[in-house]
């Protein structure tokens, strides 16, 4: 399992922009996604996608 860490200081709506070109990425070079969590603590957005 692999993981890819996104992170974003604006917005969501652009964290949500990296998290599907991110994932679109993913599934055009035929890695299986398993989970993708979100957290936004104190003015930064990160998300973590786990794929294999």
């Amino acid at each position: 399992m692999r993981t890819k860490i996104i992170t974003n200081w604006w917005s969501t709506q652009l964290l949500a922009d990296q998290i599907n070109a991110a994932l679109s990425d993913l599934e055009a070079n035929g890695y299986e996604i398993i989970n993708v969590q979100y957290t936004s603590p104190f003015f930064v957005y990160t998300a973590m996608i786990a794929y294999k």
